[in-house]
């Protein structure tokens, strides 16, 4: 059996002034530790590695960008940020012996793109496969949009399906199973088929839940976690080769195989009465 490791959207960067945006330390935390204790064969980022603020179109929607070397000054830093947030997702594992892992682009890095093609000069200089060292620290890049397959399922970011019933849309059009994360929420739903059901899989998010373009508004978006178990030896037409299990994130804490975590750390045995 292969085990596969799903960090859904972390958007690794620094908070703005009202502390938003971002990614959500206890949420990543946590998943990184869930990461030593399941011990997969291949981690999988689903995308929007970085929250990338300094290149946001939302942010500039309505003025125009600020002079050039601000905006590469505050490119930087989100740089610094995502290139910490790889060290970490690394380090979590080589601490679990896990050889392999891949990163999906997420439209949150196109935005660096389109920021950059405004200056040939740079554009160059901020490849994001090139400037975050995909190369050297063994990290398997694929652009946004495309799919790549784990047994019957597919992965990618997420978006090209939306509306409240995502997973449903992805599910019926695809005519396949899909995980994806984009979206922040978790959603879950199989629909049949002539093979067999197959199904839609929204892996919520590791990033903040507040971001200032929300404007306080409400959401459903939960931090969570992925792990994809898939059968070795089965029939390559069988659509019931994988397992997926979506573990959800509640203010840093999960349990998982009755093992508690909290904000990173292991606290062991089942969650008390009034805990659960």
């Amino acid at each position: 059996m292969r085990k596969i490791f799903i960090l859904p959207d972390p958007h690794f960067g620094p908070p703005d002034a009202k502390g938003n945006g971002g990614h959500d330390e206890g949420a990543v935390a946590t998943a990184l530790k869930a990461v030593e204790i399941e011990r997969p064969d291949e981690i999988i980022i689903l995308g929007d590695i970085g929250e990338w603020a300094s290149c946001s179109p939302w942010e500039f929607k309505r003025r125009a960008y600020p002079p050039l070397q601000i905006t590469l000054d505050n490119l930087n830093i989100d740089i610094e940020y995502v290139q910490d947030g790889l060290d970490r997702i690394c380090d979590a594992a080589r601490n679990a012996g896990c050889r392999k892992i891949t990163l999906l682009e997420g439209n949150h890095e196109i935005w660096v793109s389109e920021m950059v093609k405004q200056t040939k000069l740079i554009a160059e200089h901020y490849y994001l496969p090139r400037v975050l060292d995909l190369e050297k620290r063994g990290i398997e890049w694929h652009e946004y949009g495309k799919y790549i397959e784990r047994g019957q399922l597919l992965l990618y970011h997420g978006g090209h399906y939306a509306t409240i019933h995502h997973a449903y849309n992805h599910a019926v059009k695809l005519g396949s199973s899909c995980g994806y994360g984009h979206t922040h929420d978790i959603q879950y739903v199989t629909v049949p088929s002539a093979r067999g059901p197959h199904g839609g899989y929204s892996f919520g998010c590791l990033c903040r839940l507040q971001k200032g373009f929300l404007k306080g508004r409400k959401t459903n978006w939960q931090h969570a976690f992925g792990m994809l178990y898939i059968r070795e030896g089965t029939d390559p037409d069988s659509m019931e080769d994988f397992k997926v299990d979506i573990h959800r994130i509640e203010k840093g804490w999960t349990v998982l195989h009755g093992q508690q975590i909290v904000n990173g750390k292991l606290l062991g045995g089942r969650p008390r009465k009034d805990e659960s």
